[in-house]
C-alpha cells in the first residue's frame, strides 16, 4: 500500500471530493430528452456524470461507434461546456438486447451445452475468452477519439463463471495443458482469465488517455467465490468502487443499517491510496423503480461521505424518480456536499479501534455469497465455523450504538505499523490466519495494544485447515480443547461478580451465542465469566458452571479479551444489551477515543476525520420511532460532545445547522454543545 506522504504534491481532478450521478438505462425519449438528463445532474450539484444512458441497451450499455458515436460527441462537448466531467459506463458482464443474437460466438456456455444468463434469466452472460473480447477492444481503441475522462467496467469480477465454450477449452488447453472437462475451470484459470483481460484493458485505455481514468465495482466487502483476487485488481484501478449502497435485496427491517459506512471504511483500508467510491442505488433493492425512503437516503449518503468515500447515485428507472421524496433527498445532500466540498478533501480518519476484515478466511472458506443482482438470495455459513461477516457486521452495530469511531483493517497487506494508530483491534469470528497474520497481532499486543477476539479467531490455518490451537493461543491465554459447544436459546453464562466488564450489568444470567469454543484457561489468565452447562430445557434447574466464555489476559504491554462464544454474530441477530454493555465497558477503558458523544447510547454513527490541523466529526442520526425502512428520523436535541484535544482553546462551526458551537475547557480537553441534530451534521473544530 502507498504511504500518502510519498505522493505526488499534484492533485488530480478525479482526487477531489466527487458527486456521480448515473441513469443505469434510457427510458427518457428522443434525444432532447437525452440531452437534458445532464442539466438534472447540474441542479443537483452533480459533478461527474457515469454515462451510461446515450449508449442504453435495456439496462446493458456498451458503447458501438456506428450506434452512439454522433449522440456521445454531443453529449460529451456540452457536458464539458458545463464543467461536468464524464466517465463512460462499459458492460462487460452481459449483452444487450441487440446483440442477443451472437450468444452462441460470445456467452458463456456450461458444460451441458445451455447458456448462461443472469439478472433473472434475462440476459446472456459474455465470455472473457470468446469472440466477444476482440468486439471489446476494438470498441475500447475506439474510444480515442472522444474527449471521455475515464471509464468503468461493469461486472469484470464476475464474469468467469465455469464457462466451457470452445474458447475456453482452448484456453484451458494452452495455459495448463489438459482439457478443461466437465466440471467449471479452477480458480486459476478464473483468475488468469480476469486478470488477463482486466489487465490488457487498463494498459490499452492508458496507451489512448493517459490521464484518463479506469475503475469497476470491486466485492470489496462481499464474501463472493474465491476466484476474486482483489490485490491484482487494486492494480488496474484508478480509484475504487464497491456497491455498498445497493440494499437491500431482503427485508429492510432485518438489514445492516450502517453498510454504506461500513463498505467505505473497508475501501479505505485496503485502498487508503486512491479515491474510494460507493455505489448507491437510488431504489431499494429488488425494485428498481421504487426509490428508497427520503430519510434512509439521506442517511445512506451521509455515511458514505462522513467516511471518506465519494458517493454515487445511480437511477434505474426514469428521471422523473428524481422528484420522488428520496430523489429530492439526494439532491439536498449533493448540494450540501457541494457547499462544503473543502471539509471532504484530504482528510483521514481518526477513530482508535478497528475491525478485523479476513481475506484469508473468505478465501480459504469460499464464504456464503451475499444478497445482490448476480447472486440472488445468497447463502449461510458452515455450522461450527462461525460467519465472520455476519459477527463484522455486529460488531460494527454495536460500536455504532455505543458511539464509538472505528475503522476496518484488512490482512492484504497489515504490518504492526498499520496497526500501532489503534488502542485496539477486533477479531470477529476470524477463524483463518496465516502465521504472518498472527505474528503481527501478537506484535501489536506485545507493544501494549489490545485485542477483542471471539470464537475461532485464528484456530485454522489461511487455508482454512484446523489445527490443534489457537494460533494466538499464547496472547488470548487459552488453549482449545478441540470442540464446539451448541448453546441453545435457553443457555446462559454467568458473569464474575464485581468485575468492571460488567458495571451497568444486573442480570445474574446472560444469553449464551449459539455457538461456542470450548477452551481451557491458562493459569495465569483471568476468566471473567463461565457458561452454564447446557441446560435439558428452558423450564429446567440451573446446572453447574462449565467452559469459560469470557477471560482476560495480559500479554506483554497489552491485553487480551477472548470471547469464546460467536459473539458478533449472535449480536448482529439478537442485540442483546448485556453484549453491548460488557464491550462498551471494555472498549471505554482501552480506547482514548478523540471525540465522544454523552448520554445515553443510541443509533447515531459518529466518524471522526483529521485535515491538516483539523478535526472534522460527521453525526449521522439513524434514530427513528419507524420500522425500517424509515420514514423519518428522530431530531435530537442539546447534545453534549466530549472532544480529546490539547490547547487552551478550541473553535468549532457546525455546517448543517450553520451555527458556531459553544465549547467549555475540560480537563484534557473541551466539551461543545450541540442544540439539534437532524438527519446529519458536519462539525469543522480547529
Amino acid at each position: 500500500m502507498a504511504n500518502p506522504a510519498t505522493r505526488s504534491p499534484v492533485i488530480h481532478w478525479f482526487e477531489r471530493p466527487m458527486r456521480i450521478g448515473a441513469l443505469q438505462c434510457n427510458l427518457e425519449g428522443g434525444e432532447k430528452q437525452t440531452m437534458a438528463v445532464m442539466g438534472k445532474w447540474l441542479t443537483m450539484g452533480v459533478n461527474v456524470e457515469q454515462l451510461f444512458h446515450p449508449c442504453a441497451d435495456a439496462y446493458s450499455a456498451l458503447f458501438d461507434e456506428r450506434r452512439h458515436g454522433r449522440i456521445l460527441r454531443r453529449y460529451l462537448a456540452a457536458a464539458h461546456r458545463k464543467g461536468l466531467r464524464i466517465i463512460l459506463y462499459l458492460n462487460v458482464h452481459i449483452i444487450g438486447p441487440r446483440d442477443a443474437g451472437r450468444y452462441k460466438d460470445w456467452a458463456q456456455c456450461r458444460a451441458d451445452g445451455t447458456y448462461a444468463k443472469w439478472y433473472d434469466d434475462v440476459y446472456y452472460a459474455c465470455c472473457m475468452n470468446s469472440a466477444w473480447r476482440d468486439y471489446y477492444f476494438r470498441i475500447l481503441q475506439s474510444l480515442a477519439r472522444y474527449d471521455i475522462d475515464g471509464i468503468f467496467l461493469d461486472g469484470p469480477l464476475q464474469i468467469a463463471s465455469g464457462c466451457h465454450c470452445r474458447y475456453c477449452q482452448a484456453k484451458h488447453q494452452e495455459w495448463f495443458g489438459r482439457p478443461l472437462g466437465k466440471k467449471p475451470g479452477s480458480v486459476a484459470f478464473m483468475q488468469r482469465t480476469q486478470r488477463e483481460f482486466l489487465e490488457e484493458n487498463y494498459r490499452r485505455f492508458k496507451a489512448i488517455k493517459p490521464e484518463g481514468i479506469v475503475y469497476q465495482n470491486l466485492p470489496a466487502a462481499r464474501p463472493t467465490a474465491s476466484h476474486n483476487d482483489i490485490r491484482q485488481a487494486l492494480t488496474v484501478n484508478d480509484i475504487v468502487g464497491t456497491e455498498g449502497g445497493f440494499m437491500f435485496y431482503g427485508p429492510p427491517k432485518n438489514n445492516f443499517l450502517w453498510r454504506p459506512g461500513y463498505e467505505a471504511r473497508l475501501l479505505e483500508a485496503i485502498a487508503l491510496d486512491k479515491p474510494r467510491v460507493i455505489f448507491m442505488a437510488a431504489d431499494q433493492k429488488p425494485w428498481s423503480w421504487y426509490p428508497h425512503t427520503a430519510a434512509e437516503t439521506a442517511l445512506c449518503m451521509a455515511s458514505i461521505a462522513a467516511n471518506g468515500a465519494t458517493i454515487w447515485y445511480g437511477l434505474h428507472g426514469a428521471t422523473r424518480l428524481l422528484k420522488t421524496p428520496g430523489g429530492r433527498a439526494a439532491g439536498k445532500m449533493f448540494r450540501f456536499l457541494e457547499r462544503h466540498e473543502s471539509v471532504y478533501q484530504g482528510t483521514r480518519s481518526a477513530a482508535k479501534v478497528a475491525l478485523f476484515y479476513s481475506y484469508e478466511t473468505e478465501k480459504a472458506w469460499s464464504l456464503p455469497v451475499a444478497a445482490s443482482d448476480f447472486y440472488g438470495a445468497g447463502g449461510k455459513a458452515r455450522e461450527g465455523t462461525g460467519n465472520p461477516w455476519e459477527a463484522s457486521f455486529g460488531f460494527a452495530d454495536l460500536l455504532t450504538r455505543a458511539h464509538l469511531p472505528y475503522d476496518l483493517v484488512s490482512d492484504l497487506d497489515l504490518s504492526v505499523a498499520q496497526l500501532a494508530r489503534y488502542d485496539s483491534v477486533i477479531l470477529p469470528s476470524v477463524g483463518c490466519m496465516s502465521a504472518a497474520t498472527a505474528d503481527t497481532l501478537r506484535e501489536y499486543v506485545r507493544r501494549g495494544g489490545t485485542l477483542l477476539a471471539t470464537f475461532n479467531s485464528s484456530l485454522y490455518d489461511e487455508k482454512g485447515r484446523l489445527q490443534r490451537d489457537f494460533a494466538l493461543a499464547d496472547v488470548f491465554g487459552v488453549r482449545s480443547r478441540g470442540h464446539v459447544t451448541n448453546y441453545h436459546n435457553f443457555n446462559y453464562l454467568v458473569p464474575t461478580p464485581g468485575h468492571r466488564l460488567f458495571t451497568g450489568i444486573s442480570s445474574p444470567y446472560i444469553p449464551a451465542a449459539g455457538e461456542a469454543r470450548d477452551v481451557e484457561a491458562r493459569r495465569v489468565t483471568k476468566v471473567l465469566a463461565r457458561y452454564l452447562r447446557p441446560w435439558p430445557g428452558r423450564y429446567a434447574p440451573e446446572t453447574e458452571p462449565g467452559f469459560p466464555a469470557i477471560t482476560l489476559n495480559r500479554y506483554g504491554k497489552g491485553h487480551c479479551l477472548y470471547m469464546a462464544g460467536a459473539v458478533g454474530e449472535f449480536y448482529n441477530h439478537y442485540a442483546p444489551l448485556e453484549y453491548k454493555q460488557m464491550i462498551g465497558n471494555i472498549l471505554a477503558e482501552w480506547v482514548r477515543s478523540p471525540v465522544s458523544l454523552e448520554g445515553a447510547r443510541s443509533p447515531i454513527e459518529i466518524a471522526v476525520r483529521s485535515q491538516g490541523a483539523r478535526l472534522i466529526i460527521h453525526l449521522v442520526n439513524h434514530c427513528s420511532f419507524d420500522p425500517r425502512p424509515f420514514e423519518r428520523i428522530e431530531k435530537k436535541r442539546d447534545l453534549t460532545l466530549k472532544l480529546r484535544m490539547p490547547g487552551p482553546a478550541c473553535k468549532a462551526r457546525a455546517l448543517a445547522l450553520g451555527k458556531t458551537l459553544a465549547a467549555r475547557k475540560i480537563p484534557g480537553g473541551f466539551t461543545l454543545h450541540l442544540p439539534e441534530l437532524r438527519e446529519y451534521e458536519v462539525i469543522v473544530v480547529n
